[in-house]
């Protein structure tokens, strides 16, 4: 299990990074600016230069790709209920992107700042989780139809026997 989380986290780091680097140029066209916007700029005035800025944001985003591909062997313990699986993986990634937030300055620092980024992040974690919720449910369908018709090909080759 160590070397399938070590495995995972280093897979994780790119896409974290590329993730983050989509995002910033995302953010950057939604802007209507001009100008590339690496960064926050409440983040970005913490530093002496843009680059140690972006620097920081690319450890931090590949921290984050780490921990969500690790946190991902969650939902292969079988021996969890679903909503066990749900529950501790929430709280996995929560944790792990809410200070990171905070630093970042993803979100305001205020009460309102800090509940809007809440509840933007759950509902965001609710939608990702039900679309993934309903594609695994059409594949377990899809894979119990085809058992069903390989159950009857079989019943029906033993009886012709």
């Amino acid at each position: 299990m160590k070397k399938e989380i070590v495995k995972r986290s280093l897979l994780g780091i790119p896409l974290g990074i590329t993730i983050s680097y989509l995002l910033s140029i995302i953010i950057s066209y939604l802007a209507k600016s001009e100008d590339y916007i690496p960064c926050a700029p409440a983040f970005l005035a913490l530093f002496e230069s843009s680059l140690q800025a972006v620097c920081v944001q690319t450890l931090f985003s590949a921290l984050i790709g780490a921990i969500f591909s690790a946190a991902s062997l969650i939902w292969e313990i079988e021996s969890w209920s679903l909503l066990k699986q749900s529950f501790i993986h929430f709280l996995c990634v929560s944790i792990t992107m809410f200070p990171i937030a905070w630093f970042m300055h993803w979100m305001s620092h205020t009460v309102f700042g800090v509940l809007t980024y809440s509840v933007l992040f759950f509902i965001l974690y609710l939608c990702i989780w039900l679309i993934l919720y309903q594609i695994q449910k059409k594949e377990i369908q899809r894979m119990n139809q085809h058992l069903k018709k390989r159950n009857e090909k079989r019943a029906e080759q033993t009886s012709n026997l």
